[in-house]
């Protein structure tokens, strides 16, 4: 037992001398830790009106340097406050990193900024997507202007349309009202952010046309309630678009009267047109307007959301037809122009129906003007071309090919001649304009050119040449005059064009004159009519006694050998009503013929009711039409002989002129 004791005393004196430390004599403790700053961030307000400024406030407890980050950098001192206003509208997050010798504390605020003043304010959809360029389309022509500013991003998805600082300065009499009911354009990037699908890597382009499913907050301002939704089914109008350019005859609108009536007349035309489309896509899908422009991710529309991301599929895939499209005009077309690509109205069987597809209609085309030269002419083209059939990889088919056959139909690369040749219809303009050869007049000599496959598979092909003046007539302003009336004179010939030798139809050879006047009202005038043409047509013989050497050769080059005064003032004189006829009709020679018709269009824009009265130098016909959406214009009563005159003479000459 005793010597297991002295062991234990050795291990013991043994450890006690190892702690000791060598000799130090008294206790020792180890240095203590620093522990990482105290760091407060407030902000005096959590929300605030654009150009309104808010204090941040900091102080930070035992800290040796701060520094700042997010959306405020720099160094900080230990404490401060500072005031800050942003300069655009968004959720802004402030950080704060204050450090010593123990570490880093970070805090953060956030802070959001209301642009009271914003235009109106959208979503860009189809996952949430952020990145965009968005712009609204004033003047129609599918392309951004300079004077046609970018919105702004708040980084979520949303973007606003400021107009605090000037930025539609470019607009004469810009506001809510006029911008809800344009075109809206988005285009996305390579790198844009889609919250479903993460990063774009290939780029596409959406477009938003006005509906009449937006309302107004009656203040010019918008309401979040009331975004504007740019998705893949909100672009699915451009057909509408074109058709009612072609039938209102405007070509292309100024920038700065983006918000004149011109532009506005175009607007209601459209919203009057797609309603009507859309009356017959519910009756036949259940699919409403509000529900065709809704925010379908925040609906919980997962069937929607899901054809959106197929759409986006075949929009990215259209690239190469506007490469082609963009090759063709590359001589003409302004810098930076890029074609478009939208859907279809033929589109809504794939785009609604139950089925999966492995095709999808789309429209493509350019509107463009070139730069004036210095004898005062400018380019002007213009390619609407309607029911391009294209596949998920690019490649088209032919505008017969059906979902069914698919298998058998021939795959076609995207190539001018082949889209020009795959498609359903198509209507291309190219001309040359001048505006200072006479007083309030402009001046166009284009080459027109249409092609469109019927039912049938019948190809139809027109060419004309067409000399045309267009002026604005000045109008009353009591109640229950038009807000706009327009006048124009035409020359119109196909002599000396070919034909393509798939043409099953062509027109026979033909000299027109023409005089239009088109009347608009705000609303509907006494008749209920929002619009009325009145039309002059006269055919015309090589040995005719009423215009004998109209201008034929004034395309291209041949341009600068017209006299515009002279034929303006010739084309003026042949004007007439239904109750002085007997003068022109004594000058008509065999073949020739000379007809005058009023048109009407009801309260939303649409085709209602036509008198023609056609007579030669031996008869004459009343021909009473209405009209059909399938059929067009109907003959509903056709009057031959010695009545025809009294059978038309009451509505045509209900036409009321400006001048």
């Amino acid at each position: 037992m005793t010597r297991f004791h002295g062991l234990s005393v050795l291990i013991l004196l043994s450890l006690t001398v190892g702690c000791g430390g060598g000799g130090g004599g008294g206790d020792s403790k180890p240095p203590a830790l620093t522990a990482p700053p105290t760091v407060t961030l407030t902000t005096s307000s959590e929300s605030v009106e654009l150009g309104n400024s808010f204090t941040l406030n900091w102080s930070a407890s035992g800290a040796t340097s701060c520094q700042a980050s997010n959306a405020w950098l720099g160094s900080k001192g230990l404490s401060g406050a500072e005031s800050l206003s942003p300069d655009a509208e968004g959720s802004y997050e402030y950080s704060l990193t204050c450090s010593n010798s123990g570490g880093d504390t970070t805090k953060q605020v956030t802070v959001s900024v209301a642009d009271p003043d914003a235009l109106f304010k959208l979503k860009v959809i189809d996952g949430y997507i952020e990145g965009a360029n968005v712009f609204v389309d004033f003047n129609w022509n599918l392309q951004q202007d300079p004077g046609e500013p970018s919105a702004t991003s708040d980084g979520g998805g949303n973007y606003t349309f400021s107009y605090r600082n000037g930025e539609f300065a470019a607009i004469n009499d810009v506001s809510f009202e006029c911008a809800q009911n344009r075109i809206q354009v988005a285009e996305v990037p390579i790198g844009a952010i889609d919250s479903d699908r993460g990063v774009v890597d290939e780029p596409f382009t959406m477009y938003y046309v006005p509906g009449g499913a937006f309302s107004s907050t009656g203040s010019g301002q918008a309401l979040t309630s009331n975004l504007i939704n740019i998705s893949p089914f909100t672009g699915l109008f451009l057909d509408i678009v074109s058709e009612k350019k072609e039938e209102l005859g405007y070509g292309f609108i100024d920038l700065a009267e983006g918000c004149s009536t011109q532009a506005n007349n175009l607007g209601e035309s459209v919203i009057a047109g797609v309603k009507v489309f859309v009356d017959s896509l519910e009756a036949q899908y259940g699919v409403s307007l509000s529900e065709l422009y809704e925010d379908y991710l925040d609906a919980s529309n997962a069937q929607r959301a899901a054809k959106a991301e197929k759409i986006v599929n075949y929009l990215k895939a259209s690239e190469d037809i506007k490469k082609a499209i963009l090759s063709r005009h590359s001589d003409s077309l302004p810098d930076g122009y890029v074609p478009y690509v939208g859907l279809s109205n033929a589109a809504t069987d794939r785009l609604f129906g139950d089925e999966e597809f492995a095709l999808l209609e789309v429209s493509v085309g350019v509107y463009f003007e070139g730069d004036v030269d210095s004898e005062g002419w400018y380019p002007a083209e213009s390619l609407h071309a309607s029911e391009l059939k294209l596949l998920e990889d690019g490649k088209i088919v032919d505008y017969g090919c059906s979902a069914e056959q698919l298998v058998n139909c021939e795959r076609r690369e995207p190539s001018y001649e082949n889209i020009l040749n795959s498609l359903k219809s198509f209507v291309s303009y190219g001309a040359f304009k001048n505006e200072s050869l006479i007083s309030n007049v402009t001046v166009s000599s284009q080459y027109r050119e249409e092609r469109s496959n019927n039912a049938e598979g019948v190809l139809q092909c027109s060419s004309m040449a067409q000399l045309i003046f267009d002026e604005s007539l000045a109008t009353c302003e009591a109640i229950g005059c038009p807000i706009s009336a327009d006048y124009q004179l035409q020359i119109n010939h196909n002599i000396g064009f070919s034909y393509p030798s798939q043409c099953d139809e062509i027109d026979n050879s033909y000299l027109y004159a023409l005089i239009d006047e088109k009347n608009q009202w705000a609303e509907t005038n006494a008749e209920g009519n929002s619009r009325e043409i009145y039309n002059v047509q006269y055919s015309l013989k090589p040995d005719s006694q009423i215009y004998s050497d109209p201008p034929k050769e004034f395309l291209g080059s041949d341009r600068e050998g017209v006299d515009y005064i002279e034929t303006h003032e010739k084309i003026s004189d042949l004007f007439v009503k239904m109750e002085s006829l007997e003068a022109k009709v004594a000058l008509l020679i065999e073949g020739e013929f000379l007809a005058l018709s009023r048109t009407t269009f009801d309260a939303q824009g649409k085709e209602k009711s036509r008198y023609d009265y056609v007579v030669t130098n031996s008869s004459e016909i009343c021909k009473e039409q209405s009209w059909d959406s399938d059929a067009g214009w109907v003959i509903d009563k056709s009057t031959d002989g010695s009545e025809a005159y009294n059978a038309c003479l009451s509505f045509i000459s209900g036409f009321g002129f400006s001048s």
